[in-house]
């Protein structure tokens, strides 16, 4: 699969560049956002050594990408990809110590975008801002111990551990770039990154406690450095992709009135 994925997106840049400039007689632009599909492949192969496992659990939907080519150096538009699930598994622990395996579990959460591109070029390079919008998602976190306590603060609990919180709600402008290819047919494709810029810290509402029976009694302080150190963490932090397939349309060209023909 991830052979053919190359393959396929090789072909398409020697094929399609010589095309690009066309964007200004096809300048509405609909297109499918497959990044899921892409990322459902790849997930792991992105990852670095830390990471044992990463796995998207929810990528069947494509998101959409609908805009219009001002000329040739503008284009505006809006973008939605459905929110993935994902699953992170990984050596984790609180303190300086890896004294755990994690499991998280989360939702990259609904991304909504307001684009303007600039294509400073003939062919289809561009840069871009936008603004962003996600909705509040949840994270879920089972902490397993590796040998028979984890460091908390200055104490050692002789516990697993469930932890929940929420990825904050995200309203942020951000930059990014890409390349827009548009064929003689109409058919385009877009391969970009879009980066929000968002503040630290990115979680909240953050819970932890013990699983084992009778459960283990972790002191408030404790509990308040296990809060920071969680976050302090990034886990995931919403880089968009842009793989995305579609058709450019012509102008709508307004019919002459008989007026106008006198």
């Amino acid at each position: 699969m991830k052979k053919q994925l190359i393959i396929f997106f090789a072909a398409i840049f020697f094929t399609g560049s010589l095309y690009s400039q066309i964007r200004v007689e096809r300048p509405i632009q609909v297109q499918l956002n497959f990044s899921g599909i892409f990322l459902k492949t790849f997930s792991n192969s992105l990852t670095n050594s830390e990471v044992n496992h990463l796995e998207v659990t929810d990528w069947a939907l494509p998101g959409i990408s609908v805009g219009y080519h001002f000329k040739k150096l503008l284009y505006l538009g809006y973008s939605y990809t459905p929110s993935r699930g994902m699953v992170l598994e990984e050596e984790w622990g609180f303190s300086n110590e890896n004294d755990g395996y994690i499991i998280v579990k989360y939702e990259t959460g609904k991304l909504h975008n307001i684009e303007l591109r600039v294509s400073p070029f003939e062919m289809g390079f561009y840069a871009q801002v936008f603004y962003n919008h996600i909705p509040k998602v949840k994270y879920t976190m089972n902490y397993q111990l590796k040998s028979k306590t984890v460091l908390i603060g200055e104490n050692e609990y002789d516990t697993d551990l469930w932890v929940t919180w929420n990825f904050k709600a995200v309203n942020a402008l951000g930059i990014g770039f890409g390349y827009n290819w548009i064929l003689k047919n109409g058919i385009s494709i877009n391969l970009g990154l879009a980066l929000p810029i968002i503040k630290d810290p990115y979680y909240e509402n953050i819970e932890i406690i013990s699983t084992k029976e009778p459960p283990v009694d972790i002191s408030t302080r404790d509990l308040k450095f296990a809060g920071l150190s969680i976050a302090n963490e990034t886990f995931y932090y919403p880089v968009q992709l842009y793989l995305n397939i579609g058709y450019n349309f012509n102008k709508i060209e307004k019919k002459s009135s008989n007026a106008d023909r006198f």
